[in-house]
């Protein structure tokens, strides 16, 4: 399997992707925790980590993505598809659906990004895990320039593991070192936004992945996971 270290050059506004698309297929996950997500008033388990999927059939932007990559979902409130669906490229501040997420959302996540520098990418599940809860907290709950907004305990937004019982002490702690980067203004080059209105949105970085990072990636190929993401 490979991460996105395709060399592709983009540069993507809200609008110049608009008619670009690819085909997504969702394969497998890869490192990350099962855990329980309270959205409002609403709970239920489900999967924080990686996710790969099948990419083909892209244009323009997206024309040399393919094979199997890795994602990370900005749509915790619906499901991947195991069926080949096509997705719109788009700016990561355009996702979710709908009115989308804001440019100080979106720079949240690319300093976000640029602070894990690929180790999202490794075999560290709850690495993994912090950085696809730490997106959907930003999504949720991130109020722009103030850090205390941040909580995976309070607010809109709450994460716990599927017991009920508060998450890891590792996961908190990677997940605060990310949410400490935000305001570093990273450069919004690099993540690409796949937006489908029936199922998961999701971010693809598309920039080269240290070398580093992509020593845990090896393992990701024999993970015998075949678990469908259940978001609700």
């Amino acid at each position: 399997m490979r991460t996105l270290t395709i060399a592709v050059a983009i540069g993507i506004s809200a609008g110049a992707a608009a008619a670009d698309t690819v085909n997504l297929q969702f394969s497998h996950t890869g490192s990350g925790r099962n855990v329980r997500m309270t959205v409002g008033s609403n709970s239920f388990n489900c999967f924080a980590g990686q996710l790969v999927h099948n990419f083909s059939n892209g244009t323009g932007a997206a024309a040399g993505m393919t094979g199997s990559h890795i994602t990370y979902c900005s749509d915790l409130l619906q499901h991947v598809t195991s069926s080949t669906s096509t997705y719109t490229v788009t700016g990561i501040q355009n996702l979710p659906g709908g009115a989308g997420m804001g440019a100080a959302k979106a720079q949240a996540i690319y300093d976000m990004y640029a602070y894990a520098n690929g180790s999202q990418f490794g075999a560290d599940a709850d690495m993994a895990a912090a950085f696809q809860l730490a997106i959907w907290e930003v999504i949720f709950d991130y109020n722009a320039g103030d850090s205390s907004s941040l909580n995976l305990a309070s607010g809109t937004l709450k994460a716990k593991n599927t017991d009920g019982s508060a998450l890891s002490a590792s996961v908190l702690a990677k997940a605060a070192l990310l949410f400490s980067a935000i305001g570093s203004n990273a450069a919004q080059t690099g993540l690409m936004g796949f937006a489908s209105g029936s199922y998961q949105d999701q971010i693809v970085q598309i920039v080269p992945i240290p070398a580093a990072a992509l020593i845990g990636l090896a393992g990701l190929g024999l993970a015998g996971y075949a678990r469908r993401r259940v978001a609700r």
